[in-house]
């Protein structure tokens, strides 16, 4: 099981490591940290991420949630920040209109993303390859959506199983529980009779990851076709491959 990092003003901040490849291998701990939004920080709570390792750290997130709600870390003198607007900046909330379930809903959203955002996902994996020596801390808004779609990405670089990625994805609905009760559950929907099993189904499925791979795989042949499509270097993917397999 991977590390949550249990930090009290931070959501789904966990580690990429201890996840078994389809060769035997184990992805490493303190290589990559996947999180959600990081402008509520202590000082307390950045200085345990830097004394975790966290050296760089990318923002995945819209101009207009970076405006709003600006990253601790913008103005960091010891950790670097790099801003990639991996979606764009329509309304997210849009594509939750668009499918016939939840499990098509997100999928399409994800993959959407994919394929007309290429430019911005090749930026993320270069960034995330060129930061390999510490541990680099990547997050969105809730660490579900945008951060998922990329840790999927790097851990079938790492050929661990489509299934595992597809549990990784839906691990989130554990940690977004006080999210969605502090900031989005109606008044009707308490802690008694909506759990986070209930939250997966809605807003995380696995089946909705497993769909994305699905398609990568039928559109390039493997995950590491559409990678190598977007025009990522082979260093680049090889660099990401070692930080987290050694």
């Amino acid at each position: 099981m991977p590390t949550h990092l249990n930090l009290p003003d931070a959501y789904n901040v966990r580690d990429l490591g201890g996840y078994f490849t389809n060769t035997g291998k184990i992805t490493k701990y303190q290589k990559y940290l996947r999180s959600g939004t990081l402008h509520l920080l202590s000082k307390k709570s950045m200085e345990t991420l830097e004394q975790y390792g966290v050296k760089t750290v990318i923002d995945l997130r819209q101009n207009y949630e970076v405006e709003a709600k600006p990253d601790v870390f913008q103005n960091s003198s010891t950790v670097t920040y790099i801003h990639i607007n991996m979606i764009g900046d329509g309304e997210v909330e849009a594509f939750y209109d668009q499918g016939k379930d939840t499990v098509d809903t997100v999928s399409r959203m994800y993959i959407s993303w994919l394929e007309t955002r290429k430019q911005y996902i090749k930026e993320v994996l270069i960034a995330l390859a060129a930061s390999t020596s510490d541990t680099t801390l990547f997050h969105c808004n809730g660490g579900k959506d945008r951060v998922g779609t990329i840790s999927s990405l790097l851990l079938a670089i790492c050929d661990v199983p489509t299934r595992t990625i597809a549990e990784d994805y839906t691990i989130s609905g554990k940690f977004l529980m006080k999210r969605f009760f502090d900031e989005q559950a109606p008044p009707d929907v308490t802690p008694e009779t909506y759990t986070w099993v209930d939250y997966q189904k809605d807003y995380c499925p696995a089946e909705a990851m497993l769909k994305v791979h699905k398609h990568l795989n039928q559109e390039y042949g493997t995950i590491s076709n559409y990678i190598d499509s977007i025009g990522v270097p082979r260093t680049d993917v090889d660099s990401i491959k070692s930080a987290l397999l050694g």
